[in-house]
């Protein structure tokens, strides 16, 4: 198990004892333990209790129930918890603005042990009246179920591919059949809800074969002849394997790989291109496009008619690549709330065959992730030089910061002290429910502030637990290009945040896009891969990659917006 993994079971024990209303002494040592946990560098997964105790300074009982999740994914404490807890109060837990002393509250004093009853509630505005919560949190709890229940089945993009992967893995390892890959997770959807696979309708028995792949399971009431549907059991995505003459295997992969609006392209005077690809036989997805005599489109600009109007013109420009990040400019390390050390993360990085790194810890409004205040930040930067001294000419770590951008739009450190840094990202992580007016009102001054380099993850979403705070993009990118000042595009598979579909208004307008992993470990500076991948779909071009800036043009930049 990973250590986030170990940190959410303490941290749900301790959530369980104060609405059981246990020992808060004891669930504050759980959560204590969980915060270490979450600063730990290195994994614990091979830790036996002993070590725990010794080596990382547990707790001789806390070292105990560790190890003992370490060996069956839970511990006795937080068993008998669970057991005297009903699953609708546990699903209660789980909805945004509810913390164990509401869930408390509405279970022992109101009776509303589930998520259904707590709706009624709100419906028939009773939850108004309750004490400690009042009209405004109704609203906002109403609106959390809605959102949680539109989640219900969903997964992100980099777990979907992964399932997506091991899928064709084992199958053709086991079966030896060959599954293309189609469906969303080709079309590098940012959010998945089900995995699509073509295969060929001239293997014999593959029914009967796909039973022998444990991960997959068949639903034979919804299967057919020609189409395989069942479950994958790492997630539990839905799974469909269309099966299709060989000659068509090509046309099925695009047909089931491109939107509604793309396929409702007209072909001819006689038909779009759905049906086109239903009729037409194409080996390849290569294929598909050379008959039909247009501009090959790849999978994740296959959305609007736009773009499949520009491959009949052989228009289409091409596309950034992961090959074109020269540099990556967003990052955290221990001095915040990152997993490795700053020398870790750099070497990493020049490693992974970088020119530039960018550190870009939490500034000192972020206390919950350890920002850096005024004197932690002149001890970065003297590390910074000592670091570049030794990596010379060819590599060099930039002096930036994550900024909070503060409720009244300004930044976190005085005007005299941001001029220390090569560049800033202005970020907002506080204060979130925001109306359009007041959140266009905060950006636009962060953004007109000096010394804002770039707009770090422009909405605050997570997908999946949390929409944005609503912006007005067009204003936000228009203001963007009056102070040059670069969009984010957050490679985070949470965020995904500048949303790719305004891409093309960026580039419009000569707004640049950074692709940053705000990686907080050396693992997840690989995130730059889905960042590409959904740049890729916004349609963004080379020429407006700002880390796509080689070493001595980023050091010219820095120096040029800070006018030296």
């Amino acid at each position: 198990m990973q250590n986030s993994e170990i940190s959410e079971l303490l941290e749900l024990t301790a959530d369980l004892m104060d609405i059981h209303e246990e020992n808060e002494f004891k669930a504050k040592a759980f959560r204590g333990a969980a915060s270490r946990l979450d600063k730990l560098l290195d994994s614990i997964s091979n830790s036996n209790a002993e070590e725990l105790e010794k080596v990382h300074g547990f707790s001789k009982t806390m070292s105990g129930n560790i190890a003992e999740i370490l060996a069956s994914n839970s511990f006795s404490d937080l068993n008998i918890l669970l057991n005297k807890t009903p699953k609708g109060v546990l699903a209660l837990m789980q909805i945004k603005g509810l913390g164990p002393k509401k869930v408390k509250t509405l279970w022992k004093e109101y009776e509303i042990s589930n998520i259904e009853t707590l709706e009624k509630a709100c419906l028939e505005n009773k939850l108004a009246g309750f004490k400690g919560f009042g009209e405004k949190t109704q609203i906002s709890i109403l609106e959390n179920i809605a959102f949680k229940k539109a989640q219900i089945g969903k997964f992100h993009f980099d777990e979907a591919e992964q399932a997506s992967l091991l899928i064709e893995k084992e199958v053709e390892a086991q079966t030896g059949i060959k599954l293309l890959l189609s469906g969303q997770v080709k079309m590098c959807s940012e959010v998945v809800d089900n995995l699509i696979f073509i295969a060929s309708d001239e293997i014999e028995d593959i029914h009967e074969k796909l039973k022998t792949v444990a991960i997959l399971v068949e639903n034979e009431s919804q299967s057919g002849p020609f189409t395989w549907r069942g479950t994958e059991q790492s997630l539990g995505l839905p799974v469909t394997i269309h099966l299709v003459a060989e000659r068509k295997l090509g046309s099925a992969v695009v047909l089931h790989s491109s939107s509604a609006e793309f396929l409702s392209t007209q072909v001819n005077d006689k038909q779009n291109l759905m049906l086109y690809l239903q009729r037409a036989g194409a080996s390849t997805e290569e294929e598909v496009f050379k008959n039909l005599g247009w501009q090959f489109v790849v999978p994740e600009q296959r959305e609007f008619i736009a773009t499949a109007e520009k491959a009949k013109l052989n228009t289409l420009p091409k596309l950034v690549e992961l090959a074109d990040i020269k540099g990556i400019v967003h990052n955290h390390s221990t001095y915040s709330d990152g997993k490795n050390t700053l020398s870790e993360m750099a070497n990493y990085c020049k490693n992974m065959g970088m020119q530039y790194f960018g550190i870009a810890d939490h500034s000192k409004a972020a206390y919950w992730a350890g920002g850096l205040d005024e004197e932690k930040v002149l001890q970065q930067h003297g590390e910074i030089d000592k670091l570049n001294a030794v990596f010379g000419n060819d590599f060099k770590v930039f002096k930036g910061i994550e900024s909070d951008i503060l409720a009244d739009g300004s930044l976190d450190y005085d005007q005299e002290f941001l001029k220390r840094f090569d560049y800033v990202v202005a970020s907002v992580h506080q204060n979130l429910d925001m109306s359009e007016e007041k959140a266009n009102q905060r950006l636009l001054k962060a953004i007109e502030n000096p010394h804002t380099t770039m707009l770090g993850h422009p909405t605050g979403r997570l997908l999946l637990r949390r929409n944005g705070y609503p912006i007005n993009h067009k204003m936000i990118i228009e203001a963007c290009a009056a102070n040059n000042v670069i969009m984010e595009l957050n490679a985070d598979s949470w965020r995904l945040d500048m949303d790719w579909r305004w891409i093309y208004y960026c580039m419009d307008k000569g707004v640049k896009i950074s692709i940053n992993p705000d990686a907080h470990n050396t693992a997840s500076l690989h995130y730059i891969y889905y960042g590409i991948c959904v740049a890729r779909k916004g349609g963004l071009t080379p020429e407006f990659l700002f880390n796509g800036l080689n070493l001595n043009e980023m050091d010219t930049y820095f120096k040029w917006k800070k006018g030296l």
